[in-house]
């Protein structure tokens, strides 16, 4: 009896000093943890955020907020604030020879911000450009300029055009509704140098005609340029994955442009969905949020699947389905798609040694992550808890990047804060 309570005794104690070593091990993760002023903002509002680290180490952290009443996009340097709306519709920010720049559209141009050196004014860059002979004005709507490494004055400028259905009625019935009708979005290319906006080239994705390919996330690695983004049909006056024809196919498509070549050497479709509404279950399906990294020429991806019901609203986070799954594009071969987690707003990383990180958002609102290294899937692992992140199911409010200590900084809201935190993930 008694060496039966020593053994138990003793396998308390033994289970009281791994909990604490695994709290020690957890605190040790978070190297810098820091909440940032909030200008005012709902998150509920906010559309996207993007965290960049120049080579100096400095970040820069890069909010649209889409409200009801206007759009407004913030920009925080060192915990201050600026609005940058003000310089015009903005279009990306992005890194170029380790410093940060913004591009906006103004007065029908692409006008370039460097913010290194307190926003200055860099150039302004005619925008007025042919397609297929056609004079076109550039829009707003998923059009950002590209930087090309070693190049000081050249840049792509990523737009699209809309082409009218090959069927003459429906082309007809678009033109006389004054754009109401179907029509699809098709992407382009354009070299900058100098200022100008050169001959604009057509992204070949190996796409139909009469469809759409909306490309949602962009990355480059010296000459080539990785698209990652959704081809379908669309109805009318409607756009982007959740605007596509009903209980049509969806696809989730890769392509990869090289600028050297001035073609597409890759075209991929990764996955094929049919987002349903389904009346009589009371089940609506579609994609929830993607993300795209890469490492030299090998891409990664995650994207998400969400299912949950219709009504009555709104639905309790426990009742959704995420499905997060991962696809990895290497050594000039496409991978299998693995399911490796449930969870929201899922975020993919790669590191400068080859490590895969994929981050996403549990149903309590906590910050998970695991790592694919060696070509193997680590367990899950908890960042943070107690967050009060609430999971949103059509768009990515957490953002992150590896530092050049290969620390990952982290961007994400948390009790209607904003907070930057540096984890020591590997």
């Amino acid at each position: 009896m008694v060496e039966s309570i020593n053994k138990r005794g003793l396998a308390l104690l033994l289970f009281l000093v791994l909990l604490t070593m695994n709290n020690v091990n957890a605190k040790d993760q978070i190297l810098e943890r820091k909440v940032l002023s909030n200008p005012g903002f709902n998150f509920i509002d906010v559309h996207s955020t993007n965290l960049f680290i120049d080579d100096d180490s400095n970040t820069f952290i890069l909010i649209e907020v889409w409200r009801t009443d206007s759009t407004k996009d913030f920009l925080c340097i060192n915990n201050n604030w600026i609005r940058v709306d003000k310089y015009g519709i903005l279009l990306n920010g992005f890194l170029k020879d380790g410093h940060f720049y913004l591009a906006f559209q103004k007065d029908e141009d692409v006008v370039i911000y460097n913010i290194q050196e307190d926003i200055k004014f860099l150039c302004r860059i005619k925008s007025r450009i042919k397609i297929g002979g056609i004079p076109r004005n550039i829009g707003s709507y998923q059009d950002r300029v590209i930087p090309l490494s070693n190049q000081n004055d050249s840049y792509l400028f990523l737009g699209r055009y809309v082409k009218l259905p090959a069927n003459p009625i429906e082309s007809l019935r678009t033109i006389i509704s004054g754009g109401h009708g179907i029509y699809y979005d098709k992407p382009f290319l354009a070299e900058i140098q100098n200022e100008k906006m050169l001959k604009c080239r057509k992204i070949r994705y190996g796409g139909k005609v009469d469809e759409s390919f909306v490309i949602k996330e962009v990355a480059t690695r010296k000459d080539l340029i990785h698209f990652l983004g959704f081809r379908g049909a669309e109805e009318p006056e409607t756009s982007g994955p959740l605007g596509f024809a009903r209980n049509t196919p969806v696809i989730l498509h890769y392509v990869g442009y090289d600028f050297k070549k001035k073609k597409t050497t890759r075209t991929h479709s990764i996955c094929e969905n049919t987002p349903k509404v389904d009346k009589n279950k009371n089940v609506k399906s579609y994609y929830g949020p993607l993300s795209m990294d890469n490492l030299e020429d090998n891409v990664f991806v995650v994207f998400s699947w969400v299912q949950h019901r219709s009504k009555p609203r709104p639905i309790p986070i426990k009742d959704i389905k995420s499905d997060i799954y991962y696809y990895q594009y290497s050594d000039n071969a496409s991978g299998d798609i693995e399911r490796i987690a449930d969870g929201f707003m899922p975020l993919v990383r790669v590191n400068s040694l080859g490590n895969v990180h994929v981050l996403w958002v549990n149903s309590d609102g906590g910050l998970v992550y695991k790592v694919k290294k060696n070509g193997r899937w680590s367990e899950e692992k908890i960042i943070l808890n107690n967050l009060n992140i609430y999971p949103n199911i059509t768009r990515r409010y957490i953002s992150a990047e590896f530092d050049k200590d290969n620390n990952l900084n982290v961007i994400f809201p948390s009790n209607g804060n904003l907070v930057h935190a540096i984890v020591k993930v590997d």
